[in-house]
């Protein structure tokens, strides 16, 4: 896939590529243990099947290589204290050219960082960051329909429910950028 670098701040946050640091770039084990400390059992509970359960080094670094195959993946930082507090995923979805992007976002916010705003203001961000990226057109979001505090950072930034998919009761939502 094609790679989309996704970099903004906003008030609390700095978002940026995975790998990037202010002075190079990230090794996979430094990755593997942000990965495996955002990704505890309570964040993973309505994600799919295959990433829920706890992290160790070696599921984080196959989870992260399996991510870089698919998808661009960005690392939320808190610039209070520079602590990785959270991870976006974009895929670019078929049918559109590199001038024209529909990208479905995934978020995961630190279970220690919940209920203080941080995933309404990363979705926020990104609805910010695509309105300004003149290839990107639409964002589309799922969410597991009982995952409300989810649902409701969509709603808050902009996105209008689709539908409710499947056994799995999966909600998607978009936002048109442009």
């Amino acid at each position: 896939m094609a790679d989309i670098a996704c970099r903004f701040e906003t008030e609390r946050l700095s978002l940026r590529p995975w790998r990037e640091t202010d002075t190079g770039d990230r090794t996979d084990a430094e990755i593997a243990a942000i990965v495996a400390a955002l990704l505890s059992e309570r964040v993973t509970a309505t994600l799919p099947s295959a990433w829920q359960g706890p992290y160790d080094h070696g599921r984080a670094l196959a989870w992260m290589r399996a991510r870089e195959g698919e998808a661009s993946v960005s690392l939320a930082i808190r610039l209070q204290d520079r602590r990785p507090v959270g991870l976006l995923l974009l895929h670019a979805l078929q049918g559109r050219s590199a001038s024209r992007l529909d990208l479905m976002i995934g978020y995961m916010i630190a279970e220690d960082a919940w209920g203080r705003g941080l995933g309404r203001e990363l979705v926020s961000g990104l609805v910010g960051w695509g309105r300004a990226e003149p290839s990107v057109t639409t964002l589309r979001a799922g969410s597991d329909a009982a995952n409300i505090a989810s649902i409701r950072v969509l709603e808050r930034a902009g996105f209008e429910r689709e539908d409710v998919r499947g056994a799995d009761a999966a909600v998607s939502y978009r936002i048109d950028v442009r």
